[in-house]
């Protein structure tokens, strides 16, 4: 009998948080525990019976040699994570297939126990991504809340997005005929006081939605950030706040997050000069902050020689209705103080002009495009767009449009390198399923296939223009327990299995990027514990140019 080895206890989810796609919360990668089904239908155990029949006269499950091999080679196990004996037949396989570790999911897909898997540059990985993580529901009024972040990090998020604005001033401020007072001073009595008095808030601009402390959404991230993972959590500031307070906000993020801010004075290395990015394990236990970047009064002459990254941006945040511009506007004085610019080490967000600008080439600085504006870089050089995105960070985000918090479909930006795709979490549609089939039982890092990564060639031309194609088969043999829907009588329910292959047709690689839809369902059959009668589904002459980035749903 394969007995599984024991596996460490889970976190205690939210029930909101434990029903909802996201994927990547790293206890799941090992199977949870006290999940094995109970009892088996008629339906699903005479053909799991044939099965094993038919397994037995090959692998001969009832010895050791045979577990190990049908282990291994049927069940793409890692047999290092059970403890194996002579097997005791037809019980021994219903027990296994009946437990966690029979589950479709693949618990050892990402690192697989390679302790090397999270050693390459960080720009190497997809990193499960939020976008306007504060918000619950609609884009124009939907309610705002820190739970909203709670819950994306304990579902696996690394990468969050806070916009900030200007809190309401004190009750108590000055008249207007009175001098106004100087901007508080970092760590003075006044910035105390007004930390007290005035802080900054967190809500969707120019909208009815509700605002929320960013005080408090920092605390909940501190508390939040590593429950199922220690790797790094990337925050994605949108600021649009007064300089007075940025300082403040400077002031709740040293605070809230003392020993875990990665900040330019904890490194032993100047950021300016590193001419690769760190990697995952390098940054554990750490918060990144991704920031419009200023450089400092005394750099502005090394700016203009490439040494660090000009703001020339119109304003200081991913503005979500900026378009790609063709022209270079002279630079403007930045609006994004220096204590706050600082912040952003090696996620120094950079207003796009073109992947030719100078900052392009600085491996500390983030592009930030909405899903129209990467479609239109994408139809002049989609051969520099992924291999910029081989070596630097770009995150994409959906288009303001989609105001009823709906999703773009993040699969072919993964496949353009695109490591943040930013989708809307508490929409629980195609795009949050695909997020979570590539996240799924992992750390939110997953590491890009070996041509998208630094260390590969140059992508041609002709990489992006041929095609391969295969096929896929999918058996459904029965279900049991399903749950009726209401007003539906359970002899009455007639269920049947939809399938979507999502893969990746180019036909014309300039012109063209996006998914293509292979679509089929197995026919209805009755009641609440159907038997599918081995019906079998097949996808002929596919085309996929990577098959770790095509999703069955």
């Amino acid at each position: 009998m394969p007995k599984p080895k024991d596996v460490a206890a889970l976190p205690k989810l939210s029930s909101d948080a434990t029903k909802q796609a996201g994927g990547g919360v790293a206890p799941w990668r090992h199977p949870q525990p006290g999940l094995q089904v109970k009892t088996l239908e008629a339906a699903v155990l005479n053909p799991l019976r044939v099965i094993y029949n038919q397994l037995e006269s090959q692998y001969k499950l009832t010895t050791r040699q045979g577990l190990v091999e049908w282990l291994r080679d049927v069940q793409k196990e890692d047999v290092r994570s059970f403890d194996i004996a002579d097997g005791e037949g037809f019980n021994s396989f219903l027990e296994f297939m009946t437990s966690e570790w029979g589950s479709a999911q693949d618990w050892t897909r990402i690192s697989n126990g390679d302790p090397s898997y999270y050693d390459h540059p960080m720009s190497n990985y997809f990193i499960s991504s939020s976008h306007n993580t504060y918000l619950t529901g609609h884009q124009l009024y939907g309610e705002s809340t820190v739970e909203g972040y709670r819950n994306v990090l304990l579902r696996g998020g690394r990468c969050v997005e806070i916009d900030v604005w200007d809190g309401q001033p004190p009750s108590s401020s000055s008249s207007s005929d009175e001098e106004a007072p100087p901007p508080p001073q970092k760590g003075s009595n006044q910035l105390k006081k007004t930390l007290s008095q005035g802080e900054p808030v967190v809500l969707h601009g120019y909208t009815a939605t509700r605002e929320i402390s960013f005080r408090q959404v920092c605390e909940a991230i501190r508390d939040n950030a590593f429950v199922t993972s220690d790797l790094p959590v990337i925050l994605s500031l949108e600021v649009h706040t007064s300089h007075e307070q940025q300082e403040i906000m400077v002031e709740i993020m040293n605070t809230c997050f003392k020993g875990i801010l990665l900040g330019p004075d904890s490194l032993p290395h100047n950021p300016d000069e590193c001419t690769e990015l760190p990697s995952p394990n390098q940054l554990r236990n750490k918060i990144l902050i991704k920031v419009k970047y200023s450089p400092p009064k005394s750099a502005t002459e090394e700016s203009k020689n490439g040494a660090s990254i000009p703001d020339t941006s119109e304003n200081n945040s991913d503005d979500e209705t900026s378009k790609v511009r063709s022209n270079q506007p002279k630079s403007k004085p930045s609006k994004i103080v220096e204590a706050l610019s600082r912040l952003g080490v090696y996620t120094r967000s950079c207003h796009f002009k073109s992947l030719t600008q100078p900052e392009a080439t600085i491996p500390t600085h983030v592009f930030s495009l909405s899903e129209k504006a990467f479609m239109e870089v994408h139809k002049t050089d989609p051969i520099g767009l992924f291999n910029h995105n081989k070596h630097y960070f770009m995150r994409t985000y959906p288009k303001g449009t989609r105001v009823s918090s709906s999703n773009l479909d993040p699969a072919p930006f993964w496949r353009q390198g695109v490591q943040m795709v930013a989708l809307n979490w508490q929409k629980l549609d195609g795009s949050m399923m695909l997020n979570d089939a590539m996240f799924s039982n992992s750390d939110g890092w997953v590491l890009k296939p070996e041509r998208f990564r630094s260390a590969s060639m140059p992508l041609p031309v002709a990489s992006l223009t041929g095609q391969q194609t295969g096929s896929l088969s999918i058996e459904f043999i029965a279900g049991q327990d399903l749950p009726v829907p209401k007003g539906i009588k359970p002899e009455d329910l007639r269920p049947y299995v939809k399938c979507e292959l999502h893969v990746e047709t180019l036909p014309d690689a300039r012109r063209h990027v996006k998914s293509e839809e292979f679509k089929a369902k197995t026919k209805a059959v009755k009641g609440i514990h159907p038997s599918f009668a081995s019906q079998i589904i097949t996808f002929d002459g596919v085309p996929a140019l990577d098959r770790e980035l095509s999703f069955l749903r």
